[in-house]
C-alpha cells in the first residue's frame, strides 16, 4: 500500500509538470530547460530526469490517462499507511519541492541541526529498521568485540547492536556532529560507545583515524548514496584497511534497478521514486546499481556474503 500510494504520487508530479510529454526523442534536457525553465547543468538535476525516464519506462504504456505497469497498480492508492507516515510524509515533501529544485532552488535538507529531527523520523522508517534488526541479528552470531558504525545519524544503527550484542564494543563516527545528543538518546548505554566526533574525521574521501584491523565488523548504514562516485572506492577500501580478517561489513542502501536486476517491479519502481526523491537534498549522489556494487567490492578484496531484501541488504567478509 505505502509503495503504491508513493509511486502514484511521483507519477502525479512527472505528468502535473509535463515532464512526461518531454521524454521522447533527443535532446531531454534541452527541451525541458527551453519548455520548463529547469536548469540541468549540474549532474544531480540531470540525473534526476534520467531517473524519471526510468521510471516511466517502468510504469509501460499510458492508456485512457493512466499508466500501466505490466499488473503494478499506478492507480490513487486506498487504505492506511500506519507505521509508513513519516517515511511516505519525507518523501512527498521532495517530490513537492523538486520542480522548484529543478528550477534551480537550494536542496530541501541538508544535515545541519535544524534538520536533525526530519532525518530522525525519514531514517527510522520500518523499511530501514527491519534491514537494520536482520543485519544486527546476523551480526550477533558472529564472534564480534569491537564495531564500528561509520556515519550514525540519529543513532539506529548503534541501538540494534548493543540490543543483539551486548559485549561489543561499539566506536560511532560522523563527519557531522548534529546528531550526537539524537543518537545517545536512543541508547541504554550510551557511555559504552567510543564516540568519534567530526573533528577527527572530516568526511568521506578522509582517511578513517582507525589502526588496520582493529574492527571485527563494520555498519554503514543509509549513506552509501551521499558518496561521490569518485570517492567510493577509497571509502571502501578504507574500511576494508580497518577491518580485521574475516571482519564483516555490513551495508544497507537500496540498488538502482538495471538490467540484472533481482528485484520485483513494484520494489523498482519504489527505489526509483525513492532515488529522485531524496535527489532534492544536499549532497546526494543517487543509488548504485548492484552490478556496480559487486564489482567494487570484489575488486577491493572483500568475499560477498549475502545480498538479500532486494538488494538493500550486502554483506561482506575480509578474507
Amino acid at each position: 500500500m505505502f509503495h503504491t500510494a508513493l509511486n502514484r504520487r511521483f507519477l502525479d508530479f512527472i505528468v502535473d509538470e509535463g515532464i512526461d510529454s518531454a521524454l521522447s526523442g533527443q535532446r531531454v534536457c534541452d527541451k525541458l530547460e527551453n519548455s520548463h525553465g529547469y536548469t540541468l547543468k549540474d549532474g544531480n538535476r540531470r540525473r534526476m530526469i534520467a531517473v524519471a525516464l526510468d521510471f516511466l519506462s517502468e510504469c509501460g504504456n499510458r492508456r485512457g490517462g493512466n499508466y500501466i505497469a505490466d499488473g503494478v497498480n499506478c492507480e490513487p492508492a486506498h487504505g492506511s499507511l500506519d507505521g509508513f507516515e513519516g517515511e511516505y510524509n519525507f518523501f512527498g515533501r521532495c517530490i513537492d519541492y523538486a520542480g522548484e529544485y529543478l528550477r534551480g532552488g537550494k536542496p530541501l535538507y541538508d544535515f545541519n541541526g535544524g534538520c536533525v529531527g526530519i532525518w530522525d523520523e525519514f531514517l527510522g522508517n520500518p523499511e530501514f529498521e527491519y534491514a537494520r534488526g536482520v543485519l544486527a541479528n546476523k551480526l550477533g552470531r558472529r564472534a564480534i568485540h569491537r564495531a564500528l558504525v561509520l556515519c550514525y545519524g540519529p543513532g539506529y544503527d548503534i541501538y540494534h547492536l548493543q540490543r543483539c550484542s551486548e559485549d561489543v564494543k561499539i566506536t560511532a563516527v560522523d563527519y557531522n556532529g548534529a546528531f550526537y545528543e539524537t543518537a545517545r538518546a536512543k541508547l541504554l548505554k550510551p557511555d559504552a560507545v567510543q564516540w568519534v566526533h567530526s573533528d577527527k574525521w572530516g568526511g568521506f574521501g578522509h582517511p578513517l583515524p582507525f589502526e588496520d584491523g582493529y574492527f571485527d565488523a563494520a555498519v554503514f548504514s543509509c549513506a552509501d548514496p551521499y558518496i561521490a562516485g569518485g570517492l567510493r572506492g577509497f571509502v571502501y577500501e578504507d574500511v576494508y584497511r580497518v577491518l580485521a580478517r574475516d571482519g564483516l561489513l555490513g551495508v544497507i542502501t537500496r540498488g538502482y534497478p538495471d538490467a540484472q536486476c533481482g528485484a520485483d517491479k513494484l520494489y523498482r519502481m519504489a527505489a526509483l521514486c525513492h532515488d529522485f526523491a531524496e535527489s532534492v537534498c544536499e549532497g546526494w549522489q543517487g543509488f548504485y546499481s548492484a552490478g556496480q556494487t559487486r564489482l567494487l567490492f570484489e575488486q577491493i578484496g572483500f568475499d560477498i556474503n549475502a545480498v538479500t531484501l532486494n538488494e538493500c541488504l550486502w554483506m561482506a567478509a575480509k578474507p
